[in-house]
């Protein structure tokens, strides 16, 4: 059972771990890739625990090779009609338009365009005329900055930041942990995530409102989204909870999942490292169905003007609601690593930089022949990013 701390008081002791009825399925390339899931940890006793956490997923595995063996590429080959995509199948963009050299974040926010320096940050109109700026200290931006109204929020360490930006006020609060998560805003709450395990709601004065931990591990960000924290564990278990932390609903997916649960609508979409995508109902807190996609996910799919689409390895998929069927649209050459809605492009990014717009009919791919080092976003035709030289640049994309 799932117990949520109230205010004040002792650090209560959470449930036993439940085992999961099936093993998580690997490649030949999961332990790196697990691995590379660390990179969310802080603490060196949290990443011995996750060594033996991968250890006993590599031992289930192997158990279950005689059992159920993961769909293979080549059947995946037979089943789907895979589009290649080859040199000749781009257009590159046009050169970019570098405009600021040493960008830590860049964030679109209320029409705004937010750039953090170490030493500063500018807000810029659409037109790219400067709004204002303040100084910032570095030592606070081993995170995305939180902006909220007149405020921006920082987290340095066990400190947190409030800076008014139109009066130039300075706030600073301590808390008794260092955080593994961005901080979040809901409902009037802000969030963290502490010891990759636990969620913690706090009060505008970042005074704790109550607590929620688990056994194993949240990898990813939480997901709030109609009313509700939405939260995939390692343990293979997605918890739904209110505002004040109460649990509505569990659901046992029995493999780790390593991303944010995905809501639209009254649907719920749940990726796990045994490569299955799972959709649920959410009003009927049921499942629907799943699809198996042969290798482990590590992204959640994404809804992209009215369609859900996937990304495995290098292919591409797409996925029908109706009936669960789902058609492979592309196969890339480079490794994806997460798929992002850019205006009326779809952006595939890989595991090396590489950023490709695909138009809405999936006719036409347009190669960024630059490396992007942070999420991108696209505002009236133009796309903005921070570059492998980490410069801030700009790219008409109204001739593509």
């Amino acid at each position: 059972m799932v117990t949520t701390k109230k205010k004040k008081g002792k650090r209560q002791n959470f449930f036993a771990s439940q085992k999961l009825n099936e093993s998580s399925v690997f490649d030949s390339n999961g332990g790196e890739e697990l691995s590379a899931a660390k990179k969310f940890i802080n603490s060196d006793l949290v990443d011995q625990r996750i060594e033996n956490e991968k250890k006993e997923s590599d031992n289930q595995s192997r158990k279950l090779e005689s059992v159920e063996k993961p769909v293979l590429l080549e059947v995946l080959k037979n089943s789907f009609d895979l589009t290649a995509i080859n040199s000749t199948s781009f257009i590159k963009l046009e050169k970019e338009e570098p405009l600021f050299k040493k960008v830590r974040y860049s964030i679109f926010h209320n029409d705004s365009i937010w750039l953090f320096f170490d030493s500063k940050c500018i807000s810029f109109d659409l037109g790219m005329s400067e709004l204002f700026q303040f100084s910032v200290d570095s030592d606070f931006l081993n995170y995305e900055p939180l902006i909220l109204d007149n405020k921006v929020y920082f987290i340095q360490g066990k400190k947190i930041l409030e800076l008014d930006y139109s009066s130039g006020e300075k706030k600073q609060y301590s808390i008794s942990f260092i955080p593994t998560s961005n901080l979040h805003i809901f409902e009037g709450s802000f969030f963290l995530i502490s010891d990759s395990n636990r969620l913690i709601s706090f009060n505008s004065s970042f005074e704790e409102n109550w607590s929620f931990s688990i056994d194993n591990y949240l990898f990813t960000q939480p997901t709030f989204e109609n009313g509700s924290i939405w939260l995939g564990t390692s343990g293979g278990i997605m918890y739904q909870l209110d505002k004040n932390g109460e649990v509505i609903w569990t659901y046992n997916s029995k493999s780790p999942i390593f991303s944010s649960p995905l809501v639209s609508g009254t649907n719920l979409f749940l990726t796990t490292l045994s490569g299955k995508i799972q959709v649920l109902s959410i009003l009927e807190k049921d499942y629907r169905f799943s699809i198996d996609t042969g290798f482990a996910l590590f992204d959640a799919p994404i809804i992209h003007n009215g369609r859900v689409y996937v990304a495995n390895r290098s292919y591409l998929y797409e996925i029908s609601l109706s009936d669960g069927s789902f058609k492979n649209i592309a196969n890339f050459p480079n490794h994806i690593e997460t798929l992002i809605s850019l205006g009326e492009y779809l952006g595939v990014y890989t595991i090396d930089g590489v950023l490709i717009l695909v138009n809405d009919d999936i006719t036409q791919y347009n190669l960024l022949d630059s490396q992007v080092l942070r999420k991108p976003f696209a505002v009236m035709q133009h796309l903005f990013y921070i570059n492998g030289e980490q410069n801030f640049a700009k790219i008409d994309m109204s001739a593509y």
